[in-house]
C-alpha cells in the first residue's frame, strides 16, 4: 500500500474530482449529440417532404389554427393567381405559335412556287 502525504492526498482528491466532472460532462455531451442527431433527422425529413411538393401536414404547431388557415388561404390565392398568369401566357404563346406556323407556311408556299418556275 502506498502512503500518501496530506498534500499528495489533496492532489489526488482534486484529480478525482476533475475526472468525475469530465465524466459528467461527457455524459451530457453524449445526450446532447443524440438529441442533435435526432433533430437533424427530423429536419432532413421535413426538407425532403418540402422538396416533393406541397405538403398538407401541419409542421408549424406553434401557430394557431386561424393563422395556419390564413396562411393556407394566402398560399392558395397566390397559386391561383400564378395559374391564371400562366394560363394567359399559354394562350398568348399558342397564338404566337399559330401565327409563326402560318407565316412559315406562307413562306414555304412562295418558295415552292418560285422553285417550280425555275
Amino acid at each position: 500500500m502506498v502512503v500518501l502525504s496530506n498534500n499528495e492526498e489533496t492532489d489526488v482528491m482534486q484529480l478525482w474530482g476533475i475526472i468525475t466532472q469530465l465524466g459528467e460532462q461527457l455524459s451530457q455531451n453524449q445526450a446532447m449529440s443524440v438529441a442533435l442527431y435526432t433533430t437533424a433527422g427530423k429536419v432532413k425529413n421535413q426538407a425532403s417532404n418540402l422538396q416533393s411538393g406541397f405538403v398538407l401536414r401541419k409542421f408549424n404547431l406553434d401557430k394557431s389554427q386561424e393563422d395556419y388557415d390564413a396562411a393556407l388561404e394566402q398560399m392558395n390565392s397566390n397559386i391561383a393567381a400564378e395559374n391564371l398568369g400562366l394560363l394567359n401566357d399559354n394562350k398568348q404563346l399558342s397564338s404566337l405559335i399559330k401565327e409563326y406556323e402560318q407565316t412559315l407556311e406562307t413562306l414555304m408556299s412562295n418558295f415552292r412556287n418560285r422553285a417550280v418556275r425555275l
